[in-house]
């Protein structure tokens, strides 16, 4: 489960139903809009399978979400869109591109909003991603045993403040794999039932906790041993 600051939205727990892009062709819904439009990256070049769909900046809480999945030429058909002001969302995690929705990740270009209306198909709605996340991936051990560890999880923090963070639970294994903004220095910390809290740095305390940046593109695997934590 990840979870930001600065939207009540659990995208862990939301219902996703996914469907291929549509032809120009399609219309909306009973009951509801349509939004039509394409995919482009930093460099201009459209995206195939990412992942579309619509937000409700004035509805943030989680629910049931309808995505559909761009073409060869980064075009998408979204129907079934809740009549109002929407903000048509790009994501394709396997590129390095993130939900920018989430405000910890910067986007170069904000996701356009548009209002859509019951029985209407708003068209040439152009969204364009990027820059590319880092991705981290890692794994929590015993540093005692290197036996994994479960029940804990992993939060990242501004560099310079901790009121805008991200955070997502530890995986089977002790592992995470998640992307993390490359324009910005960040802080992790690492925490786990019965162990000493870590943190990103030399000393992996939090007195000695350094910011940690990641290039687009790039993906850093780290192993993070904790030691169990001092009875009283």
């Amino acid at each position: 489960m990840i979870i930001t600051a600065s939207i009540s939205l659990f995208l862990g727990l939301v219902l996703q139903l996914s469907a291929p892009a549509q032809s120009s062709a399609a219309q909306a819904s009973r009951g509801y809009g349509a939004v039509e439009g394409r995919v482009f990256d930093e460099r201009g070049q459209p995206i195939s399978d990412a992942t579309v769909y619509a937000f409700r900046p004035d509805k943030p809480s989680a629910g049931l979400r309808h995505e559909v999945h761009t073409d060869a030429t980064g075009s998408f058909f979204l129907d079934t869109v809740e009549p109002g002001l929407n903000r048509i969302c790009a994501v394709d995690e396997k590129e390095y591109y993130p939900d920018a929705n989430a405000t910890f990740y910067d986007s170069a270009v904000p996701y356009p909003e548009v209002n859509v209306h019951e029985g209407k198909v708003v068209r040439g709605v152009i969204i364009r991603v990027g820059p590319k996340a880092g991705r981290l991936v890692a794994r929590v051990v015993d540093a005692r045993t290197g036996q994994p560890i479960e029940r804990g999880g992993v939060t990242f923090y501004e560099a310079r403040s901790s009121q805008d963070y991200m955070g997502t639970s530890l995986r089977r294994g002790g592992r995470f794999n998640l992307l993390v903004p490359s324009t910005k220095p960040f802080r992790m910390r690492v925490w786990a039932h019965g162990y000493t809290t870590w943190y990103y740095g030399k000393e992996g305390t939090q007195a000695g906790a350094e910011p940690l940046r990641l290039s687009p593109g790039e993906t850093r695997v780290v192993i993070i041993r904790l030691h169990p934590a001092k009875s009283e």
